[in-house]
């Protein structure tokens, strides 16, 4: 699905006169209501200077994607997280941190993609970040491998904490299958976790978080598609998702990918010419969003993984507001407009040469509430 006028005109006369906003993320379109002044003015400049594609904005960023932890219990084949280039990292992000955020950031944003390269949910301070964003009327979305070791009480403190929406990466009907790329995982132990958070929504009367199980096909899983809707629709899932599988120009990579053209991010003929797209690579984080890593390091970014472009650390005494346009910053937005293949993160992005627009090709609701 692909949204029509996300900012555009009917979204401006509804932030205007209802303090609202249609906020499409993950398939879905999630209401912020109630918006406060500050935050409605700095959504129209940031449309102001995304559409004029500004070197120095107006605005703040609208969207935060915070990673929680930097670190993982699985060794999935294509993540950069267990690898050599982290040592000596901070691997979770402290409530230091994430406080100076919503000190400087809480008033302007409406939408946090709480995870990064890491397992999110080792990071344990996770619950209290969540709340404290939903308490500032920010929309939530949590993405896990579902190897955690939750509880009832630690499944109430997550249904309790208000997350907007829960991505459980479920990528296969059997061990065998499932482990072949989430290494050292369990299919059983993700499984009982959906079961866990679903039953705690119907036990405390939640309808949050939506509990979307997602695979993302590749060629050893995609035979198993009919099954997985079945298994989510027998789990009361909220949503059943398929995820294209990514393509980080690593060797070999194609022997990874269906044959099923509907599940291909790529034209996998011309994948080897990036330049070839059919449709183009929209991206709008030089104006709307920001990267902050685990250890404190911001970024235009989740994949600028060599912090080629640092506008700066959250232990640094420059404000976040004011990395949003140094020096750094501008000279990345002037790079995008002008060549943005000489950005190597930018030329190397998966989601150039993508043939899809939404790298998640099918979205199943299967709740009144994930259909709303």
């Amino acid at each position: 699905m692909k949204p029509k006028n996300q900012f555009g005109i009917p979204q401006l006369a509804k932030l205007l006169f209802k303090s609202r906003l249609d906020y499409f993320a993950e398939g879905k379109f999630w209401q912020v209501k109630d918006i406060a002044p500050a935050n409605k003015r700095n959504l129209i400049l940031a449309g102001w200077d995304h559409l004029y594609r500004r070197t120095t904005t107006f605005s703040h960023p609208t969207g935060l994607m915070l990673e929680p932890a930097d670190v993982c219990n699985l060794d999935c084949i294509g993540c950069w997280t267990n690898n050599d280039r982290h040592k000596g990292r901070q691997r979770y992000l402290s409530m230091t941190h994430f406080d100076k955020i919503m000190k400087a950031l809480g008033d302007y944003l409406n939408i946090i993609w709480l995870w990064g390269w890491g397992e999110p949910f080792l990071n344990k301070n996770i619950y209290s970040m969540i709340r404290k964003a939903r308490n500032r009327n920010i929309v939530v979305i949590s993405s896990t491998n579902g190897n955690v070791s939750w509880d009832e009480r630690e499944a109430e403190e997550l249904v309790k904490s208000g997350l907007s929406k829960l991505i459980f990466a479920v990528d296969g009907m059997d061990q065998k299958t499932y482990s072949k790329y989430r290494i050292n995982g369990s299919l059983q132990k993700i499984l009982e976790n959906v079961r866990l958070v679903v039953e705690t929504k119907k036990r405390l009367g939640r309808s949050l978080p939506l509990v979307n199980m997602r695979m993302l096909i590749m060629a050893h899983n995609e035979h198993q598609t009919d099954d997985f809707l079945a298994l989510g629709k027998s789990l009361d899932a909220d949503i059943v998702s398929f995820k294209t599988l990514c393509d980080y120009r690593k060797d070999d990579v194609n022997a990874d990918f269906p044959k099923n053209k509907k599940y291909l991010r790529y034209d996998l003929e011309t994948l080897g010419n990036p330049t070839s797209d059919k449709e183009p690579c929209y991206c709008y984080r030089p104006w709307r969003r920001l990267e902050i890593f685990a250890d404190g390091a911001v970024t235009p970014c989740e994949f600028d993984l060599e912090r080629e472009y640092l506008l700066g650390t959250l232990d640094d005494d420059i404000p976040l507001t004011a990395m949003w346009n140094n020096d750094v910053m501008k000279k990345f937005r002037r790079q995008f407009m002008k060549d943005i293949d000489k950005i190597s993160f930018c030329n190397n992005c998966p989601y150039k040469g993508q043939v899809v627009w939404d790298p998640t090709v099918e979205y199943h609701c299967l709740t009144e509430e994930a259909k709303a």
